[in-house]
């Protein structure tokens, strides 16, 4: 029963700040829809956000607003000439580990206000009667989106070549833009019987998955810590 709205905001250039005028057509946007829902927010919150983006809405609101660190951010001392008043505006910020809650400290600035927000997964995924031989492994399973910087593609060739003699088995669960370059390296050297691509599915089925596989593989960069694993 959560309502869930998408609003994009066009990107001029990507990693640089977003335009004012693309912005103001988001803040427009955002306040219309709550508007319409009779929805005034007691809590503003986000993360991997254009840093603006929640004291300008918070403008109109009065409420309580955080944003959660993915890393250093030493980019909002090039991006933000304000940079330290619009941080201190904030009531709290949350960091993906303490390593980045110490990096953000030392490099940007440091809160008045902050906790530590880890990565996990709920108790039911840890099987702890499972029994594993691993007399092969030669079963591969990856779990994620397929995008570029979690190396689907180079997983598929590293795992053909190293199993090129002999007989494995990849599956992929999860999906995106890599996609393609997968499908027709797979299409490309016959390897349908091997490579699995199995889209997006329930995240109670994936277990199911894990445990049929002897080992989980995805190189990913620029994660938090924990989330890989």
């Amino acid at each position: 029963n959560v309502n869930v709205y998408r609003v994009p905001i066009y990107h001029f250039i990507p990693k640089g700040r977003y335009r004012k005028k693309n912005l103001d057509v988001f803040y427009k946007e955002v306040r219309n829809i709550l508007a319409n829902n009779h929805f005034v927010p007691d809590i503003i919150t986000g993360h991997l956000l254009p840093l603006e983006i929640i004291p300008e809405l918070n403008l109109k609101f009065h409420a309580k607003t955080c944003n959660v660190s993915h890393g250093g951010d030493i980019k909002y001392r090039k991006l933000y000439p304000n940079y330290e008043s619009l941080i201190s505006s904030y009531s709290g910020w949350g960091f993906r580990s303490k390593t980045i809650q110490r990096e953000f400290e030392t490099w940007v600035a440091k809160p008045q206000k902050s906790f530590v927000c880890y990565s996990g997964i709920p108790k039911n995924f840890i099987n702890t009667k499972l029994d594993r031989k691993f007399e092969t492994a030669n079963r591969i399973v990856y779990v994620g989106e397929l995008i570029e910087r979690k190396h689907p593609y180079e997983l598929l060739l590293a795992v053909n070549k190293t199993f090129q003699f002999g007989e494995y088995s990849l599956t992929y669960v999860g999906d995106g833009p890599e996609r393609k370059k997968i499908e027709s390296f797979i299409k490309g050297n016959n390897l349908e019987n091997k490579v699995k691509l199995l889209g997006k599915i329930p995240r109670e089925h994936i277990t199911k998955y894990l445990d049929e596989s002897d080992i989980f593989a995805m190189a990913s960069s620029g994660e938090a810590f924990g989330l890989v694993y």
